[in-house]
């Protein structure tokens, strides 16, 4: 019965504030959205260019490298690299992801790959390597 009241009064309280209390398969969220916005350097596309994302949520952005080029690095929002896929961390507060794209000089095109990795703390390391 205690349970019963102290719920009634939460679910109370936050009804008469405006908090909104949604319910994913990653838990309980407040229901707020937050903005991630981007910094692209180089020639490429990405998509999207900025999101409203739901407290918690992650966000996945497609990297397109124009012609000659290809992806550098990318950062920000706790998230990691995967070959032309940018995926943040659960989205908790307003951030910003930086993605670099680099020219491919002269007959690198055909001859060197890139793979790229992201920690946890932001860092990316970007290996170029012989194809074949």
């Amino acid at each position: 019965m205690r349970y019963f009241r102290l719920l009634t009064a939460v679910l109370l309280a936050c009804t008469l504030s405006g908090c909104i209390i949604y319910y994913n398969s990653g838990g309980f969220n407040s229901g707020r959205y937050y903005i991630v916005s981007t910094v692209v350097g180089g020639q490429g596309q990405i998509n999207p260019r900025s999101a409203q994302v739901l407290d918690g949520e992650r966000l996945t952005i497609t990297l397109s490298p124009a012609s000659g080029w290809t992806v550098g690095t990318a950062s920000g929002c706790n998230g990691q690299l995967q070959q032309d896929t940018y995926v943040t961390g659960r989205i908790r507060a307003d951030c910003s992801v930086r993605i670099e794209f680099v020219e491919i000089v002269g007959d690198q095109a055909n001859i060197f790959t890139t793979t790229s990795w992201t920690n946890s703390a932001g860092y990316t390391l970007t290996v170029i390597e012989p194809s074949g």
